[in-house]
């Protein structure tokens, strides 16, 4: 029991978890005391344990790595360790840093799926209920090659949201504008991109603006 001590501290409160995480507590009835429950988290690796004092039951929390995947099912949940009355709280002592390597940290990135006026609307389900980063980016317009002008860049535009897991987002990218055929003619315009809740009538989260295409004299803007 002693050298599994040294590797806790004790909590001055509950240890909380948001759904980010993917959690489990597992309650083992009848431990004798702290140091009993201590050295099951030792040998089991978990990173935090409560005793109940009046009902002598020791609850371990375990944090699994959901880093680059969702955990099982119901695993990603508010979690509260040591919030009854009378409880003691123990964590490891690196359990920031592991809370923090394992949580849930998944970037979906979307490119065109085409080129030309071909294309499609490309969909993600939500996994989990949570706020989310969205970035979108225009397509950059065409070139002039002859005359030495450049296209546009497309606008980038960014927004958080609070979104439910099950809930369908529309993903369209747009195509890059295609170059001058010859001097006397513009390159083609960038298409915008957009990200929206459900079908083509559903809600709008981020559009983002394409460039424009260069012309004979002037670069694209």
């Amino acid at each position: 029991a002693l050298a599994s001590c040294s590797r806790f501290i004790n909590s001055s409160g509950p240890v909380l978890l948001d759904p980010t995480v993917s959690s489990l507590i597992i309650s083992e009835p009848s431990s004798a005391s702290i140091q009993d429950c201590l050295l099951s988290c030792w040998s089991r690796r978990c990173a935090a344990v409560s005793l109940l004092q009046a009902s002598r039951v020791c609850q371990l929390l375990f944090v699994e790595d959901a880093s680059r995947t969702a955990g099982p099912p119901r695993s990603h949940a508010w979690r509260s360790l040591g919030s009854e009355a009378g409880a003691e709280v123990w964590k490891a002592v690196d359990i920031d840093s592991v809370i923090e390597s394992r949580r849930l940290n998944i970037t979906h990135e979307f490119s065109n799926s085409s080129s030309g006026r071909d294309g499609s609307i490309q969909q993600l389900t939500v996994e989990l209920t949570g706020c989310y980063q969205i970035e979108a980016r225009g397509a950059a317009g065409g070139s002039n090659s002859f005359a030495g002008t450049a296209g546009g860049s497309g606008a980038s535009m960014s927004g958080r949201f609070n979104l439910t897991a099950g809930v369908r987002l529309s993903v369209l990218v747009g195509q890059a504008g295609g170059p001058a055929v010859n001097g006397d003619c513009g390159g083609g315009g960038g298409g915008g991109s957009f990200v929206f809740v459900g079908g083509a009538d559903g809600r709008l989260l981020v559009a983002a603006g394409g460039g424009g295409g260069a012309s004979l004299r002037r670069n694209g803007k």
